[in-house]
């Protein structure tokens, strides 16, 4: 499937392309899948945050290509978009034991369905605007990779502004508690 949790990511040359495919080739084999810890290699977790949208699947992405190693989430792996991560390749959705070393979290904004402990932690930060107008999409769509037409966004002004009143205010208490 095409279709990718962050399908479009504006790498250094600012273009859109399919990171999914562009890292996996810079950084691992074309293909290869991510492994889980042995238990030889376990040690201590760290959480990798971000309000939605902030780039944390990127960051996934990136991290598993460089390793080889399979991050995981505190996301139910049985829900839509669970089950687009986990058909993107991320292998670890739903897995926050000690198999994996980096752990997806948008705690404090919303609870996991896992709780799991973390001894550090990756903090995600994003353009407030920028991930806040994203989330809108993802929420609409229930998917990471589409968007309202110009024309569905226009008409749902009101609800946008509602959304953003909201979602600034969420924004700005989930970095202030990191």
């Amino acid at each position: 499937s095409v279709s990718c949790c962050c399908k479009y990511a504006k790498l250094l040359s600012g273009r859109e392309v399919d990171h999914r495919f562009a890292l996996r080739h810079v950084f691992s084999a074309p293909g290869a899948v991510p492994r889980f810890l042995r238990n030889h290699e376990r040690n201590e977790c760290a959480a990798l945050t971000s309000y939605p949208r902030s780039g944390n699947s990127l960051l996934r992405r990136v991290i598993e290509g460089l390793t080889g190693v399979a991050t995981g989430s505190d996301t139910r792996p049985d829900r839509s978009l669970g089950r687009a991560l986990l058909r993107c390749g991320f292998v670890g959705e739903g897995v926050v034991d000690d198999s994996v070393m980096v752990v997806k979290t948008h705690f404090p904004e919303r609870s996991g369905y896992l709780k799991f402990r973390a001894h550090r932690i990756i903090l995600v930060v994003r353009n407030p605007f920028d991930a806040i107008h994203s989330y809108f999409h993802m929420a609409l769509t229930n998917t990471h990779n589409l968007s309202l037409t110009d024309e569905v966004f226009a008409s749902l002004s009101d609800l946008w502004h509602d959304f953003c009143a909201h979602e600034l205010a969420v924004w700005g208490a989930f970095h202030r508690f990191w």
